[in-house]
């Protein structure tokens, strides 16, 4: 086995973009060993549009392509730990060293993103052709990560025969944002059974395309219901109340037939503007008996129930006498109060 040896990325705390996650080269090999693990915290951007390309970079390798080497490729993979769900942005380029022969174009590079260690399960490859030291061809592509650990391949490949060697660089660059931070969606309710559902991205690049449908959209299903609504900021009028679901589509989701975890976030809307209903007792009467109080809420269901400040579960039986005011409130932050008093006969 080629023995492994690690390098630590070097990560300036003064960048003007922010390095995504824990990176740490290892050279031809898939196993990298627990103990060379080093935990970074990384700075996340507020928006994707502050990267500058002429900030040093995050991974900077060269690979040493030797003579004779035809159809070859050599590969480094890098271990990238998520801290949060985040939409990632890799920047990357390829370009062959000054010492290279007079041959550009026969040689390129690969970037692949996989889930685990073994390299098993890979979820984005994208190729680049390499250029010259002076034009580096570049690549970019946004992703969607859960927390967790991915690994990044990155491999130098050479197409054509020469005695001579060459050297490949390539350059990788990640940047992410908080996907709770990365979109938003707010509903308001325009009339007795309509709302204007107002979709907004904080990326700061233009998406594919935002899609909505009512219901809870699955990447499994082919779904031929979901409706465009356009690349960027926009609004929609919807019918009715009851569950939305809204997808954000981004790097190589070109059409709804594209659509995974990695290239698109659905964000789930309840439109829900009903209160709780509350049974048992109504408000401002005074009752001479013992009363039981139930309450209820089809739309988003009820996140609070308090008696007089405290918890209460519905089907509660009140005997004591006093004054009572009973709050409920459901997920969508609908609110429901009734005020009531028990004066027991003696």
């Amino acid at each position: 086995m080629m023995k492994e040896y690690v390098r630590k990325m070097k990560i300036s705390a003064t960048l003007f973009g922010a390095v995504l996650g824990i990176l740490i080269l290892v050279s031809g090999n898939t196993e990298i060993k627990a103990d060379t693990v080093e935990t970074i915290t990384p700075a996340y951007m507020k928006s994707m549009d502050a990267y500058d390309s002429t900030v040093k970079l995050s991974y900077d390798h060269k690979f040493d392509m030797p003579g004779e080497m035809n159809n070859k490729e050599k590969s480094d993979i890098i271990k990238v730990v998520i801290p949060r769900d985040s939409i990632v942005r890799m920047d990357y380029q390829f370009y062959e060293g000054s010492d290279s022969p007079d041959f550009m174009g026969m040689s390129w590079g690969y970037v692949e993103v996989y889930t685990n260690q073994i390299l098993s399960d890979k979820i984005l490859s994208k190729m680049c052709n390499c250029g010259s030291q002076e034009s580096p061809k570049t690549g970019k592509v946004l992703i969607s990560l859960k927390k967790g650990t991915y690994y990044v391949k990155v491999i130098a490949h050479r197409n054509w025969y020469t005695d001579k060697s060459e050297s490949i660089y390539n350059k990788l660059f990640l940047t992410g944002i908080s996907t709770k931070d990365a979109f938003a969606v707010t509903a308001k309710k325009t009339s007795k059974d309509a709302y204007k559902l107002n979709v907004k991205s904080n990326l700061g690049v233009e998406l594919n395309n935002i899609y909505y449908e009512k219901g809870i959209y699955h990447f499994e299903k082919n779904d031929y219901s979901l409706k465009g609504i356009g690349s960027g900021a926009g609004s929609v009028k919807v019918s009715g109340e009851g569950q939305y679901s809204v997808v954000f589509a981004f790097g190589d989701a070109t059409s709804t037939f594209d659509l995974n975890p990695y290239n698109s976030v659905v964000l789930k809307v309840n439109l829900d503007k009903t209160k709780p209903v509350i049974t048992g007792v109504k408000n401002g009467k005074t009752y001479r008996q013992p009363v039981i109080v139930k309450f209820s809420d089809k739309g988003s269901g009820i996140k609070a129930a308090k008696l007089n400040g405290k918890s209460v579960k519905s089907g509660k039986k009140i005997t004591q006498n006093g004054s009572y005011t009973l709050i409920v409130t459901d997920k969508s932050g609908n609110k429901s109060t009734v005020k009531f008093i028990i004066k027991n006969k003696k």
